[in-house]
């Protein structure tokens, strides 16, 4: 965040916002097509009812558009300005390092791993934050219909929670370790093409395509 300004912080506020009534319509949704399902059962009053529910099912689906919109694009744009500043912060305080840092570091990777980890950046304050906010509130939202409607069926469906979170860490520590992998392999493969691109006549002179080929 001390990368953002006014500008920024505005539209992060109305991506959090949309976010929250984005999750919010998703059990709602649901809950309006339970009631009709539910209507259908009453021959008398099914046209009155089944009108109204499609209608609130028709409105949600209208303000889930919009909120979901604006979610996308304002974290977008939150995310875009947070990663061009933290792109230019990064090569400026890669500038300032002493040679014995560059001796230990390869120059031909740098460009290449500021542009991943950039990326990286991007996406963790983009889009994995909006859908992260959707989705634990349509988690709350769903669970607190369930418990009004319905508290002992889920009470009973709450006994696989604990394999679930189970699973999804599992998932989530898998997921970050390959990506640390393929981080580390692009820059050194970014590195090995940049060196042997530029001395390319040496290359081809010693007859090392061969070799460069295998180090990529």
């Amino acid at each position: 965040m001390r990368y953002s300004n006014c500008t920024d912080k505005f539209f992060l506020i109305i991506a959090y916002t949309s976010a929250t009534i984005w999750g919010a319509c998703m059990p709602a949704l649901v809950l309006f097509f339970g009631e009709m399902i539910d209507s259908i059962a009453t021959i008398e009053t099914a046209s009155d009812s089944l009108s109204y529910q499609a209608k609130m099912m028709a409105i949600v689906g209208v303000v889930s558009m919009f909120v979901a919109w604006f979610q996308i694009s304002c974290f977008s744009y939150f995310a875009e300005s947070i990663a061009l500043k933290c792109k230019i912060d990064y090569f400026a305080k890669t500038l300032t390092k002493d040679s014995n840092w560059f001796d230990q570091n390869n120059p031909g990777e740098m460009a290449s791993k500021i542009s991943k980890e950039v990326s990286a950046i991007q996406r963790g304050t983009g889009e994995k934050v909006g859908n992260l906010t959707m989705f634990v509130t349509s988690f709350i939202f769903g669970f607190a219909f369930a418990f009004y409607y319905g508290w002992l069926l889920t009470l009973i469906l709450c006994g696989g929670i604990p394999f679930l979170i189970l699973s999804g860490a599992g998932m989530a520590i898998s997921m970050e370790s390959g990506f640390t992998a393929q981080m580390k392999a692009y820059s050194q493969s970014a590195g090995y093409a940049d060196q042997a691109l530029n001395a390319i006549k040496v290359v081809h002179t010693y007859g090392q395509e061969a070799l460069e080929e295998t180090n990529y």
